[in-house]
């Protein structure tokens, strides 16, 4: 025990930074439901494609999967671990409107998300 008047040495504690010079504050794992056109379902193996090779500076898709919805209409699965920080503004938003900008997708979903 430290007698009165003595210093207490505390080990350093290293606190994660982006390199980008601002504070990362971790990853978000979001996983989405991507509604396309009812005419544009014949497309959805190629918009698949244009998630699946998505830039991953905005965020890493980490899986695309088609389901069934109802009445032959079908709808795109995607998981994505998206960039969380000061230095990124509204990431999530930034991801989910270059999805909307794929040719035939009407909508998408946040379905879960959570931190990593």
């Amino acid at each position: 025990m430290p007698q009165s008047g003595s210093s207490i040495h505390l080990p350093r504690m290293p606190v994660p930074r982006s390199l980008k010079g601002g504070i990362h504050m971790g990853e978000v794992i979001v996983k989405y439901k991507v509604m396309l056109e009812s005419d544009s379902m014949n497309r959805i193996d190629d918009v698949c494609k244009e998630i699946d090779s998505m830039d991953k500076e905005i965020g890493a898709v980490q899986f695309v999967e088609k389901k069934p919805l109802a009445f032959g209409l079908m709808f795109i699965e995607v998981t994505a671990i998206i960039q969380d920080g000061e230095e990124f503004e509204n990431p999530l938003g930034k991801f989910e409107d270059l999805v909307k900008s794929f040719e035939g997708v009407t909508e998408i979903e946040t379905l879960e998300m959570g931190r990593l």
